[in-house]
C-alpha cells in the first residue's frame, strides 16, 4: 500500500481539490485500483462528485478501500466493487 501521503505520489489518487468525475455508465466506466492500495482519498474541505462510475479494487488497513472521505464526496449512479474496508469514512 501506497503510505500516509497526500500529494498522489504513490498509492492512491488524492483528491485535493474540487473535482467532479462523470463516466459514461456504471458498466462501462470502472476505475480499478487493483488491489495495490485504496482508490480515492478526497481531502478534508473538498467536494468529488463521482456520476456512472464503478470503483473496484479498492485495499486499505484503514477506513475507505474505494473512497477514503475527508471531504464531501457525493454523486449519482455510481457502483462500488470489492472494496477491502469500509467505502466511506463512518
Amino acid at each position: 500500500m501506497g503510505g500516509p501521503e497526500d500529494a498522489c505520489l504513490r498509492g492512491d489518487f488524492d483528491i485535493t481539490e474540487d473535482l467532479t468525475i462523470t463516466g459514461n455508465g456504471a458498466a462501462n466506466t470502472i476505475i480499478n485500483g487493483q488491489d495495490k492500495d485504496r482508490v480515492f482519498h478526497v481531502l478534508p474541505g473538498v467536494q468529488a462528485i463521482f456520476n456512472n462510475v464503478t470503483i473496484t479494487g479498492g485495499l486499505a488497513s484503514s477506513p475507505g478501500g474505494g473512497i477514503y472521505n475527508e471531504g464531501a464526496p457525493r454523486g449519482q449512479r455510481q457502483h462500488y466493487h470489492r472494496q477491502s474496508s469500509p467505502i466511506l469514512r463512518p
